[in-house]
């Protein structure tokens, strides 16, 4: 049976950076039917340590972790060397990582889409999920529900706090529909195979 709705209003997110990988880069380069195989905030144990991934993607051959790195909490030295040590780590539990920031979904979310797409062919199991051809169609001029988000998106550029406040909305709207106690940040930190976006 068909999804009523679209993987970013299926799917958590914490912070407006999340929303956006949801509806930018994950909504495009899938069907809604790898919903089952998305988890978002997948704990990870190895070594001794937990590591929390943004969204986990479970294939027969591959785990996929996308990260999504916001600069407040990765731009600094300190953070900078954790989580090379922490992909590491996550690499040798038999994750792929993939790395996303937020400029990079904000002004190149084509190329995010296509790099998704691309690891995901890897694994004869989420081969048939991907949105093959509609990447780009998707990206640049979206489906019906979508062109009220990308109209709004483009104006990032030139007014970033207009984009926060549209995603913020968002991310409230489903704090009050789960947990109201957890409100949603004003910007993400975040590392399955691992993609990452990163606020610049």
């Amino acid at each position: 049976m068909p999804h009523e709705h679209a993987l970013y209003e299926e799917l958590s997110s914490e912070s407006f950076l999340e929303y956006a990988f949801l509806r930018r880069v994950l909504s495009p380069a899938v069907a809604p039917e790898i919903l089952t195989r998305v988890i978002p905030q997948k704990e990870v144990l190895f070594d001794g340590r937990t590591y929390r991934i943004d969204y986990a993607l479970t294939g027969g051959q591959l785990h996929i972790a996308i990260e999504l790195d916001g600069f407040e909490f990765h731009g600094n030295r300190q953070a900078f060397t954790y989580d090379r040590l922490r992909q590491n780590d996550l690499h040798a539990a038999g994750w792929t990582v993939l790395r996303f920031s937020y400029d990079s979904i904000r002004l190149d979310a084509g190329r995010c889409v296509s790099q998704l797409q691309a690891v995901l062919a890897l694994d004869p199991s989420l081969v048939r999920f991907l949105n093959w051809g509609s990447s780009r169609r998707e990206t640049r001029h979206g489906s019906k529900s979508s062109l009220r988000f990308l109209a709004s998106s483009e104006k990032l550029q030139s007014n970033d706090k207009q984009f926060g406040s549209l995603i913020l909305r968002h991310c409230s709207r489903q704090a009050q529909s789960q947990d109201a106690s957890r409100l949603p940040e004003a910007s993400a930190g975040g590392a399955w195979q691992l993609l990452s976006f990163r606020r610049d």
